[in-house]
């Protein structure tokens, strides 16, 4: 089938020979195609249909005037909403309770791009790598048989770039998952809970394989002199895949090949220039990801108070696993503990406010606000930041500890529990480090593109507690996502016309299932795939809604509340319409005015 990109925004008609208000509205540059071949045509008008991001389609009427071609397949989206696809991927597959430990990187994601792609949406080509990641087929056929995201795709959202980033997040889950069993072969034993740092997921996308990526970290380690190509060329895994296509890093300025030790060192150089590149790219358009390193660090002071103390004070270190309510002493790894200790005996934070299984080390990768990659050990404004660091010896897990200035950039030192078995400042190998995060003292949405608007007063009489804890909610990450004062009491209004306010709301009928806050339908909409019970979360449901929203720029770009809410209940809630029903709402939105 032919398909076609809009040529300006229109109507998609239900009947070619007149309007209709439930006509929908299509966007400049949707893409759309024919519904048969070759395509009906009737007047100056062509029957299309679009696909919907629930794999659904509509299909109807749209003036031949306003389509063009689409030819060498589909166009990069503009980069707020790359990052809103971006940010969706990592947000929602890391929610996943079966992703831990191994978390899907943002930044990663970003580096996978710039890299393969400079950012571009290439042509597509038969047997080639697709979209802007520049996707293999097996990662794709991956993500479709093991991800829970990818059940049911249809096939021909392998071209979406929204759908691209879910399958190249689950593809980072998959390669943390390789290197664990890889380095276990290799004798280090690393537990379930390893993080790999991102040199060596970096690898993997590199070499095709987590085999050669442990040996040849392994090997880098003790500084081996094979040189590379015969390394690689005395493997039996699966040939390496994207070095074929970079044999820069092979060799050097001259042409001569490197050695084992001076390839991984070349390629953690590249990486170092890329993440760079992502952090300015995340500085600009979610610059609310990012950490601010400012109002001091009381978790800091707390830490140094501890220095010296051993891990034969069982007393101490129980103290420190009290703060996770687990009765544990030095037998078992410490380092989070103290952490959370620090950090909750501060009231830097609560104690509800730290990572699920906060004892490993690896699950302060997702923590509060990201600090920019590569980090710089020598800068004294980190001072506290949280440090995680892949596995150090044979058995861990990986390692986490708290930031203190060093002397050189190649080291980072750490101010940590378990530390030679006591608190302590030790240095480690900057090329370690998996993750550096600074505590959000409000624990605020990281979905979150655009600047950050003031937050509504509303008028909630009538409304009991919980309900206006739902209300304070949505207004709160609705302003932190950039939406002004009016487009936040619309969200609130809608909310309440959708649920009264209430999370736990379900509607079933035969043809819908719809849940929560903002009544995602589990049946071919917003819901599609995710459980009851993560959709009456009310702050996942409102991130759900959220992404939607900032697929519309429609919304965003209102300036009339009637338009405004026209557009989020078409486009966003994409609720059936009706003149009673915007009035409804209406009526809601006017009487929230505080």
């Amino acid at each position: 089938m032919q398909r076609y990109t809009t040529t300006r925004p229109t109507r998609m008609r239900n009947v070619a020979e007149a309007d209709d208000p439930d006509d929908r509205r299509l966007f400049l540059n949707q893409v759309v195609e024919d519904v048969t071949e070759p395509p009906t045509v009737l007047g100056d008008w062509q029957n299309c249909q679009v696909f919907n991001d629930d794999g659904s389609t509509n299909a109807g009427w749209i003036l031949k005037a306003n389509l063009k071609p689409l030819v060498g397949g589909p166009a990069m989206p503009p980069m707020p909403n790359f990052m809103i696809a971006a940010l969706d991927a990592v947000y929602v597959l890391n929610q996943r309770p079966e992703v831990a430990s191994n978390f899907a990187s943002l930044d990663l994601l970003l580096v996978r791009a710039i890299f393969a792609t400079d950012l571009t949406y290439p042509a597509p080509a038969e047997g080639k790598p697709i979209g802007p990641f520049g996707m293999r087929d097996g990662e794709w056929a991956d993500f479709l048989a093991t991800c829970p995201l990818g059940q049911g795709i249809p096939p021909h959202f392998k071209e979406s770039v929204t759908t691209q980033c879910r399958a190249i997040a689950w593809s980072i889950v998959a390669a943390g998952r390789l290197l664990v069993s890889a380095y276990g072969a290799l004798d280090q034993q690393h537990e379930p809970t390893y993080e790999p740092d991102l040199l060596d997921l970096f690898l993997v996308y590199l070499l095709g394989n987590a085999v050669d990526t442990a040996r040849c970290r392994r090997a880098a380690a003790a500084s081996e002199v094979t040189k590379i190509d015969a390394f690689l060329a005395a493997s039996s895994n699966a040939p390496a895949l994207a070095i074929q296509e970079h044999t820069e890093f092979l060799t050097d300025g001259a042409g001569v090949t490197l050695t084992v030790t001076d390839f991984v060192a070349s390629v953690y150089s590249k990486l170092e220039i890329l993440l760079t590149d992502a952090y300015k790219i995340l500085a600009e358009h979610a610059p609310t990801y990012l950490a601010a390193t400012t109002g001091g660090t009381p978790w800091l002071d707390k830490a140094i108070g501890e220095r010296g103390t051993l891990e034969s004070n069982s007393a101490a270190i129980r103290r420190y696993f009290a703060a996770l309510k687990l009765n544990r002493d030095g037998s078992t790894a410490w380092c989070g503990a103290f952490v959370a200790w620090c950090l909750v005996e501060s009231e830097t934070i609560k104690a509800s406010q730290l990572p699920k299984v906060a004892e490993r080390a690896s699950n302060w990768s997702d923590f509060g606000r990201a600090i920019p990659l590569p980090v710089d050990p020598t800068d004294a404004t980190l001072k506290g930041a949280i440090v995680v660091l892949s596995p150090q010896a044979a058995g861990a897990g990986g390692h986490v500890g708290f930031l203190m200035p060093s002397d050189s950039k190649k080291t980072v030192t750490l101010l940590g529990g378990n530390q030679g078995n006591k608190v302590n400042e030790t240095n480690f190998k900057a090329e370690d480090i998996r993750a550096v995060r600074w505590p959000d003292f409000d624990q605020a949405s990281k979905l979150s593109v655009g600047g950050a608007k003031n937050e509504v007063a509303l008028s909630l009489r009538g409304y009991d507690a919980h309900q206006k804890d739902a209300a304070l909610l949505i207004i709160r990450l609705f302003a932190e996502t950039g939406y002004d004062e009016m487009h936040q009491r619309i969200a609130v209004a809608n909310a309440s016309a959708e649920s009264s306010l209430r999370p736990a709301k379900i509607n079933k009928t035969k043809k819908e299932e719809s849940v929560g806050l903002f009544q995602l339908n589990r049946i071919g909409g917003q819901g599609e795939g995710f459980p009851i019970e993560e959709l009456q979360d009310a702050e996942f449901n409102t991130r759900r809604i959220l992404i939607r929203a900032k697929k519309v720029g429609a919304f965003e770009a209102a300036t009339e509340e009637v338009s405004a809410m026209e557009v989020f209940i078409r486009q966003i809630e994409i609720a059936k319409f009706t003149k009673a029903e915007l009035d409804r709402r209406m009526g809601i939105y006017f009487g929230l005015n505080a």
